[in-house]
């Protein structure tokens, strides 16, 4: 009896611990638009840094996820005219450098930390700034520990996005013109 007792907890525990770990998509929210665009031209954005998600383990933060949802919360914001090909007059690019990866717990929290650089189409550096997130996500938002973490990776990825475009937007606010206007 208390062998079948010890295997239900393991199994229970394991059950709660893993599942088969999807590909991260975090979605954004509208950041707040600006009254009319703070750089004259459309943005390129090319982000690196992330990693694929391996079925078998904890979900992780791809670059291309990551890419498109940083394009999404820069044409939401209309900090640009824009997003653009190759040939756009501004480059952002964004290095994720780091983020928490929790092993246990009921709670998980995530920290993550991203480089972000604007520049022209000489590559002339414009503005940069360091991001840093955080986001906790609870026992209560999902049985699985690995929803957890996939919930508290995508909260933190929204928070980091949020904050770049909010410090790229602020970065021109004071200025009476815009870069590459006359």
């Amino acid at each position: 009896m208390k062998r079948v007792a010890i295997c239900s907890v393991a199994l229970l525990w394991a059950a709660g611990c893993t599942t088969n770990a999807q590909r991260m998509t975090p979605s954004v929210e509208a950041a707040p638009a600006v009254a009319s665009p703070r750089y004259d031209g459309s943005v390129h954005v090319t982000v690196v840094g992330g990693k694929e998600t391996n079925p078998l383990w904890a979900p992780e933060i791809g670059d291309a996820a990551f890419c498109t949802a940083v394009e999404n919360a820069v044409e939401k914001s209309g900090v640009f005219t824009g997003i653009g090909g190759e040939e756009a007059p501004y480059r952002l690019g964004v290095r994720i450098l780091h983020y928490s990866q929790p092993t246990m717990g009921l709670d998980f929290n995530i920290a993550m930390e991203s480089a972000w650089t604007l520049t022209d189409s000489r590559g002339k550096v414009l503005w940069s700034d360091s991001i840093k997130s955080r986001y906790k996500a609870k026992w209560g938002d999902a049985f699985i520990a690995a929803e957890r973490v996939q919930k508290a990776k995508e909260g933190a990825a929204r928070e980091n996005i949020r904050l770049g475009v909010e410090s790229l937007n602020s970065r021109w606010r004071s200025k009476t013109s815009m870069p590459g206007k006359a």
